[in-house]
């Protein structure tokens, strides 16, 4: 059925025709706007699914050990990327039932973000908050890095061991400077 915007003379794509490269370039234009329009419309069943998969994961993030959500992921067939983004709106939302009309995407742009704030010291809190948030992604990094090290071929452990020593010295940096931080609070 046609969309009653779309123009009623000149060739139409038809529903089960794909793009060629003999197609004009505004009838290659007509067949994507049709097929994002699909798209956005099918993103609007899937915007509360989203959030049921963000609710599971955020019950299941609390009963997993430290650096054990990579696997928790990669053992379920989850993308981590997804997983975040269904995360960030459940977060969002009280219930998958405010998601009624919006697309995924208008879902994901209502995730809290962080607001800009400077400490008095001249440090913003974000900073901070991206530190931690780096430093705990890291420990998974390097649980997941670790069994991956195990299957290093001769050449690639050579390459390695001429990286950890700059790796290591980046992480004793930061644990220096946020050990000059915390004296006195002991």
């Amino acid at each position: 059925m046609k969309n009653r915007s779309e123009k009623s003379c000149g060739p139409q794509p038809l529903a089960d025709e794909l793009p060629a490269d003999v197609w004009t370039l505004d009838r290659l234009g007509e067949f994507a706007a049709i097929e994002h329009r699909a798209i956005v419309h099918d993103e609007i069943t899937l915007a509360p699914r989203y959030w049921r998969l963000g609710l599971a994961l955020h019950l299941a993030r609390k009963l997993i050990r430290h650096g054990m959500w990579q696997h928790f992921l990669r053992a379920h067939g989850i993308d981590k990327t997804r997983a975040s983004k269904a995360r960030a709106i459940y977060g969002a939302f009280e219930s998958a039932d405010e998601l009624d009309g919006l697309t995924v995407e208008e879902a994901y742009s209502r995730r809290r973000r962080p607001r800009n704030r400077h400490a008095k010291e001249g440090l913003e809190l974000d900073s901070l908050q991206k530190l931690s948030a780096f430093l705990r992604n890291l420990c998974d990094v390097i649980e997941t890095a670790e069994a991956e090290a195990q299957l290093a071929s001769p050449e690639s452990a050579a390459e390695l061991l001429n990286i950890l020593p700059q790796a290591f010295l980046a992480l004793e940096q930061i644990r220096i400077a946020v050990e000059a931080c915390a004296v006195g609070v002991e």
